[in-house]
This record gives C-alpha cells, structure tokens and sequence, in this order.
C-alpha cells in the first residue's frame, strides 16, 4: 500500500485478500521480462484477471519510481497517476470487476466504469468493447489497457479492430524503452 495518497497511482492500492500462485507470479514476471506487453493464456477460473492486476501494478510502481528519481533530478515528465483501461465484453462483467477491484482495495474514488448511460471516467475505467468505440480516446488517454475475456470477441467484429489500431498506433514506440512505452495485456 503506498505511503503517500496524493502521489499513489489507483492501481498501487491492490491487496489481493490471498497469495498469487507460483505460476501465476511466474506469469507476471515473464509479461514485465518482455517489454510489459503480451497475453495471459489460461483456462476458465485461474486467475488471469488478478495476473493482470498484479502486472498493473507492477508496472504503475515501476513508473512512479522512474517519475520519483527524474523529479529529484529536476525532470518530471511523469505524473503519478496511471490510467488504467480495463475492456471486458459484457455489462455484466464491468459490474463484477468493478467490486472485485473495490474488495482488493482500490478507493471507490479511483474506479469508474463507462458504457449506456454511465460516463464515469476515472484512474480506473472498465468499459465494453462496444462503448469504448464510440470513445477511443480513452484508449488514448491510458496508460495501460486490460483486454479481458478476448476470446469472446467475435470475429465479425471488425469495428473492435479500431481499438487495437489506436494501441499500437498511438502508444507503442519502438525506440521507447519499458515502461516508459505504452503497456497492454490481452487474458484469453
């Protein structure tokens, strides 16, 4: 839990009530060894989504220490937020997320969700693939992106392209070296 609430990224807050498994941990240390940036393949009901928190917040704490160590040295570039989208494929699961982030300790005030008629746009977002579309600027605007449950994305989607477009178009520099370069994981 980080000691200063004003300088702490949302994600900084995540105390899963349990210990992550070797392998998942495993997981996680291979996702930051490549670039910060790939995929979760496990089958149902193992954990992907806490692989994928716990690479979150890997990730904000190694870029606050980064923005910490350029502010004593007069360069700040960073700030110490980290904004966080999370895409899921159902409503239903926007709403499952959401407790499960505020049981593992993210303040309420740090997550919102964004689909139909709610446009709560926080640290923490959770989306749908499909509202999303119509706001690709959030996309933009995070620092990460959580795609959840890729599997379930039809084929035919064509318009859910789009979204990858902007990741990899607008983020991913090539001469960036990580984390300072936009991060994403795909749970399948």
């Amino acid at each position: 839990m980080p000691s200063d609430t004003a300088a702490a990224a949302a994600i900084s807050y995540l105390k899963f009530p349990f210990y992550l498994k070797k392998d998942q941990l495993e997981a996680v240390d291979a996702w930051i060894s490549d670039g910060s940036r790939g995929s979760v393949i496990y089958s149902s009901d193992k954990g992907k989504t806490e692989i994928a928190f716990e690479c979150a917040r890997k990730t904000a704490a190694t870029i606050t220490a980064i923005a910490t160590t350029e502010k004593k040295g007069r360069t700040s570039y960073l700030s110490s937020s980290f904004n966080i989208l999370y895409l899921v494929p159902r409503i239903v699961l926007i709403n499952q997320n959401y407790k499960r982030l505020l049981k593992y300790g993210i303040p309420e005030e740090h997550v919102g969700v964004y689909f139909g008629e709610q446009k709560d746009i926080r640290e923490i977002t959770i989306s749908t693939y499909h509202s999303i579309i119509t706001n690709l600027d959030l996309v933009r605007r995070s620092d990460m992106v959580l795609f959840d449950e890729v599997h379930l994305i039809s084929d035919t989607a064509k318009s859910f392209s789009r979204i990858f477009d902007v990741v990899v178009e607008d983020h991913i520099d090539i001469d960036s070296i990580p984390p300072l370069s936009y991060q994403y994981i795909m749970c399948y």
